[in-house]
């Protein structure tokens, strides 16, 4: 099994815990600017600028979604994109103005928007795949520290597992997050396991059918201890599309989460966690740990944080060329 050094881990829990909003600042070789967090999440202001100090944009975050009006830029200072978002999914475009014509208004309405199916759970979009104009993929890393809801009385834990030995779902080998390799449940040891984390593995992608970036979950593993043993390892990876049936059952009410988020599905729909990015996909199939410690480490998963929203940004502008 995968290990993750404890210096790694204590780097992870002492990151976010218990913080309330505060400002944080970013340089990467492109962009520099400032954006605010509160537990964690991308919650208040956000602002970036290129590296000849010409504003790039601006605008607020929610709960690390985007809400209300954001405005993009173009490094000689002209206004390329302009929106107001109602969710994450849904916005009225207010620069460039929308022509009247008929058929250019679908512009301005929604091609979807957020609703339970008949099983209880938000239906995803139809993405086709001809409409992804760029996509990368995202490993993270969720601990308890302003998570309290997935660990409390070892919620998602008990609910996977209950899942699981059930025979309703799935677990494939802690080093298959291809999920290709199955696990016989009976051989799972969780009575002397306790849950430290959970390792989420991800796609971030640019619809244009609908003009937004969209993150969907790929799939998630248990990281755990055993009493008989002090180094961690990766239980069980799950199929993140097959396990929200169960997470849909599981209610939930935190302070500070939106009205809509009700259930364990909803949270990671909504995106409402605290997360590091530990990987990104790359030809050697590295963690940032191989290749950064202490601060450089957190930095390097800032960068590829923000690399996430200010790609959003450029596929704005393209949009407008």
């Amino acid at each position: 099994m995968k290990r993750i050094p404890l210096a790694i881990l204590a780097f992870f829990f002492l990151s976010f815990a218990g913080e309330d909003r505060v400002t944080r600042h970013f340089e990467t070789h492109d962009f520099r600017g400032d954006y605010e967090t509160r537990q964690g999440r991308f919650d208040g202001t956000y602002t970036s600028y290129y590296t000849n100090g010409q504003l790039r944009a601006t605008g607020r975050f929610e709960n690390n979604l985007r809400t209300g009006k954001w405005s993009v830029w173009d490094s000689t200072g002209r206004l390329r994109m302009q929106r107001v978002y109602t969710d994450p999914f849904t916005f009225k475009r207010l620069h460039p103005k929308v022509p009247k014509e008929k058929v250019i208004t679908l512009l301005n309405v929604a091609p979807y928007t957020p609703a339970y199916n008949h099983q209880g759970i938000i239906a995803y979009y139809p993405l086709r795949e001809q409409s992804v104009v760029w996509a990368r993929r995202i490993w993270r890393w969720v601990t308890p520290p302003d998570n309290a809801v997935l660990f409390e009385r070892n919620r998602l834990f008990s609910a996977l597992n209950r899942e699981i030995f059930a025979r309703t779902l799935t677990p494939y080998q802690p080093t298959d997050d291809e999920f290709r390799c199955r696990i016989d449940p009976p051989t799972i040891d969780t009575a002397n396991a306790t849950v430290i984390g959970y390792k989420i593995k991800e796609d971030c992608l640019f619809d244009r059918e609908r003009l937004v970036t969209e993150t969907r979950i790929i799939g998630l593993c248990p990281v755990v201890v055993y009493t008989h043993r002090p180094d961690t390892a990766d239980l069980y990876w799950v199929y993140f599309p097959e396990s929200r049936l169960c997470l849909g059952r599981e209610k939930i009410s935190q302070p500070g989460f939106p009205e809509k988020v009700s259930t364990l599905d909803d949270l990671f729909f909504y995106r409402c966690f605290d997360s590091e990015i530990y990987k990104e996909a790359n030809v050697y199939d590295r963690a940032l740990a191989t290749y950064a410690a202490g601060a450089a480490l957190g930095a390097e998963a800032q960068r590829i944080e923000i690399s996430l929203i200010e790609e959003e940004h450029g596929q704005w502008i393209r949009l407008t060329q």
